[in-house]
């Protein structure tokens, strides 16, 4: 359904039935209320007078897992992800959450970082990852927050988080993953 710009009313103007559903039933059905199914939503304004309910979504894995490759990818013993699969427009905010460490060498940097496919196709960088370079194998819990503003292509899209290591050959670990992605 869309909205129906309001007519300006005249004397004498015949009122039908269908006047009236367009005019008021169609356009009551495209104001917030309307658009509501469920509990948990959220609206946002996807163009010009056009409203879409969204739900943020959020995954996590609590298990550890390790990474030697100096490239982004899964992990080794705690698998992938975690990961939400979900319909947006061409926003999102993405929210990624991770307790990381080096345990092969001080001062090499580990990242965590997230991958969109589906709708989209965007690979995992350090242009918006969290990187951490510690030394004495200190677990660092750390989150970033990245907004795709305009990055994205409308409909499902799917984010993973994925991880590397600083130079290859270094064992990453990552543990308390998160992420958490809201939807335009």
């Amino acid at each position: 359904m869309a909205w129906n710009a309001p007519i300006t009313w005249t004397p004498g103007q015949t009122l039908t039935a269908a006047l009236l559903n367009a005019q008021l039933r169609d356009n009551m059905l495209e104001t917030m209320p309307g658009k509501v199914t469920g509990a948990n939503q959220y609206l946002t304004c996807t163009s010009s007078g056009v409203i879409q309910e969204r739900k943020i979504a959020v995954d996590w894995a609590l298990t550890d897992g390790t990474r030697t490759s100096a490239s982004y990818g899964d992990l080794s013993g705690g698998g992938t992800g975690p990961s939400v699969t979900l319909s947006t427009g061409q926003n999102a905010i993405v929210v990624i959450s991770c307790a990381q460490v080096n345990e092969s060498a001080d001062w090499n940097e580990v990242m965590s970082s997230h991958a969109v496919s589906g709708a989209s196709s965007i690979a995992a960088t350090d242009n918006y990852c969290i990187k951490t370079n510690e030394t004495n194998n200190n677990t660092i819990q750390a989150s970033h927050v990245m907004c795709h503003d305009g990055t994205l292509s409308t409909g499902t899209n799917t984010f993973t988080m994925q991880y590397r290591v600083g130079t290859g050959g270094n064992t990453g670990r990552f543990s308390k993953r998160e992420i958490m992605v809201l939807p335009q």
